[in-house]
């Protein structure tokens, strides 16, 4: 033909296909072999996430008489319940919810607007914690009304301190003698999942512990008790009750497991609920609720008598006070709760017995001056005074306490650098008069260092109430240094010179 048509190519090419060589093989294998070891990575992650829920679950269960674990959920049915819908005021009247919501929080006999009242209860003191100290009002049988003011701490290391002494502050508490005092009592604490279960925090541990001396030392004061009755039974009726004791104690024993319960309530939840509790995203892996201690004049009074007879009658340590006198730190007008908990933690740092603080002062268990205090707080009595003039003249007349006002006037009746070893504490306080001043013979009981506001130092009434007006020497152009600085040069200084 004229036109022939084209031919299709034909199938078979001289183009050859190479074989596939050994390193894709090899790089396939690889590749499988990686696939494989993420797969099962994360069957055994899956795993152990669920074996980890399911002993937390457990835990919670066993431990349901003092502990809960709290959700997002449970938050929003808090806040509606106090502030109403809207965040704003609470609407009256009842408002049925879903059992389910609060499964984890309260028992199962409770009704579901009491499972509601007993979650808001345990959470309100962590509400908005940006509103400042919660106060709540209590009735008691002696008083009326008792109000008693409640403080919140932060921080996994603090919250550990505070569970530490929960023991004993508590038994202390439980039977709280006149003029306040007794320690910090916890009310509960409110932690992440990780922090609480968890190494290298782990929290459980510390609570577990506490649980068992806080047991202990309640046995221990029955037990105490029970001997003094059965003491005074066999003196009236010639009878002992020692069988009674054997029984008793076979209870405890029978009782040891499970663990007992520590003498606060533990709130567990995600660091989503803990912020919308708060109202500002949490950080930290802990908080902790507790009642301020009423420390209060009455109480200083009692404990200053009790240790200026102390270190009259003896020169030697006890297990209580390291140390022979009495070392006090008053405050004037400090207004900054940051420098306020600065203080607080130089003053546990150089041995401090109890810091005294003017009625105008700030408040030592605001939030911020807790946390920079970094837990020290809890462990130096603080006591707000309505006279801080009349009190530091009741501590050096009364009581044989040297105070000494910090100044930055170059006419200091006292340079700190050049004050002799020996003779902070002085026999006779009247600076006009330096006949016996040393006090290494034990006539005086201690010294009292007074420090001042940030901006306008001590007042007048202040500074004339005390013995010497004290200042640190510093160098040409420097004048005056921070509150909290200067506090930690002063009491470092007069410690030394004890």
């Amino acid at each position: 033909p004229t036109n022939p048509q084209p031919q299709p190519p034909s199938t078979t090419s001289n183009i050859t296909t190479k074989p596939p060589s050994s390193s894709s093989n090899t790089n396939g294998k690889i590749i499988q072999e990686e696939k494989r070891r993420k797969y099962e990575l994360k069957q055994k992650r899956i795993l152990t996430e669920q074996t980890t829920q399911k002993n937390r679950n457990t835990w919670f269960h066993n431990n349901s008489n003092y502990a809960i674990e709290v959700t997002e959920e449970d938050v929003k049915l808090v806040r509606m319940n106090m502030f109403g819908v809207n965040g704003k005021n609470k609407k009256k009247g009842k408002r049925k919810i879903d059992e389910t919501e609060v499964h984890k929080t309260c028992d199962d006999d409770d009704d579901d607007d009491t499972k509601l009242k007993k979650l808001t209860e345990l959470l309100h003191p962590y509400l908005n914690l940006k509103d400042g100290v919660v106060v709540t009002t209590t009735t008691t049988e002696k008083e009326e009304t008792n109000k008693e003011r409640m403080f919140i701490a932060e921080g996994t290391e603090t919250v550990r301190l505070l569970i530490q002494q929960a023991a004993s502050s508590s038994s202390t508490n439980d039977d709280d003698t006149k003029g306040g005092g007794g320690g910090v009592k916890v009310v509960s604490i409110c932690c992440k999942h990780a922090a609480f279960f968890e190494e290298p925090v782990k929290l459980l541990n510390n609570v577990e512990t506490s649980a068992m001396e806080y047991h202990q030392i309640k046995k221990e004061m029955e037990t105490t008790t029970t001997t003094s009755k059965n003491n005074a039974s066999f003196e009236m009726n010639g009878t002992n009750d020692d069988d009674d004791d054997d029984a008793t104690t076979t209870i405890i024993n029978k009782q040891s497991y499970p663990p007992p319960p520590p003498p606060f309530q533990v709130i567990i939840g995600s660091e989503n609920a803990l912020s919308n509790l708060a109202g500002f995203h949490i950080a930290r892996g802990a908080m902790a609720c507790g009642i301020v201690p009423n420390y209060n004049e009455e109480w200083l009074t009692n404990y200053l008598s009790q240790r200026c007879y102390r270190c009259r009658s003896t020169t030697t340590t006890t297990t209580q006070h390291t140390h022979k006198f009495l070392r006090i730190l008053a405050l004037d007008q400090i207004n900054d709760t940051a420098n306020l908990g600065s203080m607080i933690r130089c003053s546990a740092a150089f041995g401090i017995d109890v810091i005294v603080i003017s009625d105008d002062s700030c408040d030592a268990w605001y939030r911020r001056s807790v946390r920079v205090s970094m837990g020290h707080i809890f462990s130096i009595p603080i006591v707000r005074v309505s006279n801080l003039a009349y009190t530091l003249k009741q501590l050096s007349n009364d009581f044989g306490i040297t105070t000494y006002a910090s100044v930055i006037d170059v006419d200091a009746d006292l340079i700190l650098e050049d004050l002799p070893k020996g003779h902070v504490v002085v026999v006779n306080n009247n600076k006009d008069d330096k006949s016996g001043d040393d006090a290494s013979g034990g006539g005086g009981n201690g010294w009292c260092c007074v420090m001042g506001n940030e901006g306008n130092g001590i007042s007048k009434k202040v500074n004339q109430a005390c013995n010497y007006r004290l200042r640190i020497d510093m160098s040409d152009g420097v004048d005056s240094l921070s509150v909290p600085i200067a506090t930690g040069i002063l009491l470092h200084g007069l410690r030394e010179r004890e």
